[in-house]
């Protein structure tokens, strides 16, 4: 954990807080109703989904933000260009999963869909590289937002969205 807290004085992004991971992998941090970062993930998620959201949290999770960001900076080596980022919304297969699937880094064998909803309340917001394949590589990704839904509104969405 000590090189991931070396890396995280560098990387940390200015919007989260500081927190002690020694005896977990990540925290989810509540983001209040009124704030600039709940807007902004809350205008992007409405403008592709239209079912209402209960809660929104940002997930801390340093060795795998870590990893993202060093796997960035290998391809922007590799390329000569930094590679872009896009937000990509996984729901998972049932709500007792969501533990499991934020302390693995959205590894899709612990049993999440990716961009097919089911009966969940429950949307993962990972970041990702635009040209990569989300699931090619654990360094591709980190869970940065979960959406809490309204399970009753999400059955009817999510059953005609298609992205």
């Amino acid at each position: 954990m000590a090189l991931v807290a070396d890396l995280l004085k560098e990387l940390k992004p200015p919007t989260w807080t500081n927190e002690n991971y020694t005896n977990q992998r990540y925290v989810k941090v509540p983001l209040p109703m009124d704030s600039q970062e709940y807007r902004e993930i809350l205008l992007d998620f409405k403008s592709k989904y239209s079912f209402d959201v209960v809660r929104i949290s940002r997930i801390q999770h340093p060795f795998a933000f870590c990893r993202f960001k060093l796997r960035q900076t290998h391809l922007f080596l590799n390329r000569g260009t930094l590679p872009k980022e896009k937000r990509h919304y996984v729901s998972l297969h049932s709500n007792g999963n969501l533990h499991n699937f934020l302390k693995n880094n959205c590894d899709s064998r612990c049993n999440a869909k990716s961009n097919s909803y089911s009966n969940t309340k429950y949307v993962i917001v990972a970041k990702t590289f635009k040209d990569e394949i989300f699931d090619e590589r654990d360094s591709h990704r980190f869970p940065e937002y979960l959406i809490e839904s309204n399970i009753t509104s999400v059955e009817t969405s999510f059953n005609r969205l298609n992205i």
